[in-house]
């Protein structure tokens, strides 16, 4: 989690789309997967379960980081627009 936090900071300019999800899936992601396959981890279960849960795992991790990135774009927004009004008075 923190080697993807500290290549989102480091990174700079445009990105591709492989080095986007491979960054995502080392930042909270990672955390939404440990959490979500360590029962199937300690409880042993069948594979095809155990890869089902692993495919909802990464899937639930992308939208989180997806969702997050737009809620991040969201306030840069909204601090914009503030800063401009605030200048305004």
């Amino acid at each position: 989690m923190v080697g993807g936090q500290l290549l989102d900071i480091q990174s700079e300019g445009p990105v591709t789309r492989e080095d986007l999800i491979h960054l995502q899936k080392l930042k909270t992601g990672s955390f939404i997967q440990f959490c979500l396959m360590s029962p199937a981890t300690l409880i042993p279960c069948d594979p095809s379960e155990s890869q089902t849960l692993q495919a909802f795992a990464q899937s639930l991790s992308m939208a989180f980081q997806i969702s997050d990135d737009l809620l991040d774009l969201h306030w840069i927004k909204k601090r914009e627009e503030m800063s401009v009004d605030i200048r305004r008075i």
